[in-house]
């Protein structure tokens, strides 16, 4: 693992605040937890992929699924590429990076880095309130976003 610079942990948060997500599902033994950015350019997930892997010392691999891209006149189904973080200790170094220079995503990222730190590793043992307080609040937050927009009366 790699120190990254103060432009390279901005950068990753902008990348995550725009392109991506910090998620959470239920499963069978309690909840998954990902984060990960979607993209068509693949300069954009290489370099996304790149400053992850200097962090964690990992690099995943890419999943490809077509997705819609709006133009002025049509729909465009248009080949993405999604890069997605799982291991619990490559999200938590990651998220200590980004977290103090992410907008929108950063109660998300609270929420998600306290539940995965007050956990010890490959504890399989299930708080099912806890767990589902975290899916509620980060799900919550998916759906109505962090901040009020301009649209909704915002500065």
């Amino acid at each position: 693992m790699t120190e990254i610079t103060i432009e390279e942990q901005v950068w990753l948060a902008a990348m995550i605040d725009a392109e991506g997500w910090i998620g959470v599902s239920k499963v069978k033994n309690g909840i998954s937890c990902r984060l990960g950015v979607t993209n068509t350019s693949n300069a954009i997930l290489e370099k996304f992929a790149d400053i992850c892997e200097k962090i964690t010392g990992n690099r995943q691999k890419f999943i490809l699924h077509s997705g819609e891209s709006f133009g002025t006149k049509s729909r465009i189904k248009k080949l993405c590429r999604r890069y997605i973080i799982h291991k619990q200790r490559d999200i938590i170094v990651i998220l200590i990076k980004v977290n103090p220079y992410l907008v929108e995503k950063q109660g998300r990222s609270k929420i998600m880095l306290n539940y995965l730190m007050s956990r010890e590793p490959y504890d399989r043992s299930v708080d099912l309130t806890k767990e589902k307080e975290v899916i509620e609040s980060i799900q919550k937050l998916n759906r109505e976003g962090e901040h009020t927009t301009l649209l909704e009366g915002g500065d």
